[in-house]
């Protein structure tokens, strides 16, 4: 089976295009994996069907999680980060936000942004932001992924970004790390213009996101 190529810059790449090679890679990995499992006989193929019945039952608390993230007005989804295929981020907000809403508040970031640089008219800081890295085995990370707990953590006053990363075999685990140094080189610019402390930014990763963000830049890290 070949192998699916995406483009190395989105920069003249129609969407379309992008979203095919997007569903390619998944339908490869999944025909690799299946295939896998069938050839690993019985024992492999009644792990599967567990699985699966593990996952239909805790499938009502999944879908409870994914209409909230469809649906949030506190979401804002799909921010462009850099140029590479899935270096896409979400920011959890603390309160719901409009269209016009989210206008304003990026407005009100730039102001404070400005204030920041003038002692005499420095305002109160932001709110502490908590960048979540999620795992998936190095193939199926997702930003979604982390929507409960940033959901939980945004309804104590705490902002949450949510990064995604290119997966294998879009790229390897090197390839991970700088999807994820430039993402949190974007929050540390950005994330003032959305209500938040670019002073305060706390990393949190799980299992293959830990791994990765084990490996980031040491200018991100501040001894505490």
């Amino acid at each position: 089976m070949e192998a699916f190529h995406p483009p190395t810059s989105l920069k003249g790449t129609p969407a379309v295009v992008l979203v095919f090679y997007e569903v390619m890679l998944l339908i490869k990995l999944s025909a690799v994996l299946w295939w896998s499992f069938v050839k690993a006989g019985v024992k492999w193929m009644f792990m599967t069907l567990s699985f699966l019945l593990y996952v239909a039952c805790l499938s009502p608390g999944f879908l409870r999680v994914a209409y909230e993230y469809t649906k949030s007005k506190s979401i804002i989804k799909n921010i462009r980060y850099g140029e590479r295929p899935r270096n896409l981020l979400d920011i959890f907000l603390c309160e719901p936000i409009d269209k016009e809403q989210l206008q304003d508040v990026v407005i009100e970031g730039e102001k404070k942004a400005d204030e920041e640089k003038d002692p005499v008219s420095r305002q109160p800081a932001g709110k502490p932001v908590a960048v979540f890295v999620s795992g998936g085995a190095w193939i199926l990370g997702y930003k979604g992924w982390g929507a409960l707990f940033a959901k939980t953590l945004s309804r104590c006053g705490i902002i949450v970004v949510t990064p995604d990363y290119r997966n294998f075999p879009q790229g390897g685990a090197s390839d991970m790390v700088v999807d994820i140094s430039q993402a949190m080189k974007w929050v540390f610019e950005n994330i003032s213009l959305y209500g938040g402390d670019p002073e305060r930014i706390f990393l949190i990763a799980q299992s293959a996101g830990a791994h990765i963000s084990n490996y980031l830049p040491s200018s991100f890290c501040v001894p505490t």
